[in-house]
């Protein structure tokens, strides 16, 4: 792969194939220079892929977290762990670094609620989608019913053209939805800082609230996810679907 006689170009389109042969829903590469959160300043790109919540576990979110959907997410998480593993030896096999970050799980800062780098900072930079009034990476094509990875890379990859703008409108959809009221309905731009939108502590608290009185194995919550346009036109597309 790393020969010389294949172009950027073929060996991204040649991931992005490998990625999406193994069952990632959505790939995109990410351009990190000159970017200061990045953990591996010596690696430039980065490979970001999604993997889709199965839609018809998502039919009863909107009423909060149960059983199905804290599986789903063991089940998505579980993916994006095999596929960054068999991405880095991919890489790895033909000559490049790679590192892979894992998917987002319960490890992360206590105090400030977050982790040092957030997968929706190489989706907005790889062109995949925008950061939504709730604080999640929305598509055009899932919605935020996606989980994500990134996987760490040396290969010379092209990226994608980064998105510098919310697509969220006027929508106030999942502002609306929020049980504790932790969306300020405020769009999102490159460089806004999370809490000036988001109430993350409230957030944080209703998710843990779940998994102190919910069927759920993980502090999770999931309502905005349901309430975005975006996310029921995956769920409607998948319905049609399904019947013929």
């Amino acid at each position: 792969m790393n020969d010389s006689k294949l172009t950027d170009d073929d060996i991204t389109a040649d991931v992005i194939a490998y990625l999406r042969g193994n069952g990632a829903s959505l790939v995109g590469v990410a351009g990190l220079d000159s970017l200061d959160s990045n953990p591996y300043s010596d690696l430039h790109k980065a490979v970001v892929y999604g993997v889709a919540l199965d839609p018809g576990v998502l039919g009863n979110l909107v009423n909060g977290p149960d059983s199905g959907y804290s599986a789903e997410c063991t089940r998505a998480n579980g993916k994006l762990r095999e596929l960054g593993t068999k991405l880095v030896t991919y890489l790895e096999e033909r000559g490049f670094e790679a590192v892979s970050l894992g998917p987002t799980t319960e490890n992360f800062d206590k105090e400030k609620l977050s982790v040092a780098f957030p997968h929706k900072t190489a989706a907005t930079r790889a062109g995949l989608g925008w950061v939504g009034k709730c604080d999640l990476l929305v598509t055009r094509e899932f919605g935020s019913a996606l989980r994500f990875n990134t996987v760490f890379t040396s290969a010379p990859l092209k990226p994608g053209k980064p998105v510098g703008r919310s697509f969220c409108g006027e929508c106030t959809r999942c502002v609306e939805a929020c049980p504790v009221g932790a969306i300020s309905g405020k769009e999102w731009c490159p460089g806004l800082y999370r809490d000036e939108f988001l109430d993350i502590k409230a957030c944080y608290e209703e998710c843990n609230n779940n998994f102190e009185k919910r069927d759920v194995q993980a502090s999770i919550c999931g309502i905005c996810i349901a309430a975005c346009p975006w996310t029921l036109k995956y769920l409607k597309k998948a319905s049609t679907k399904s019947k013929t």
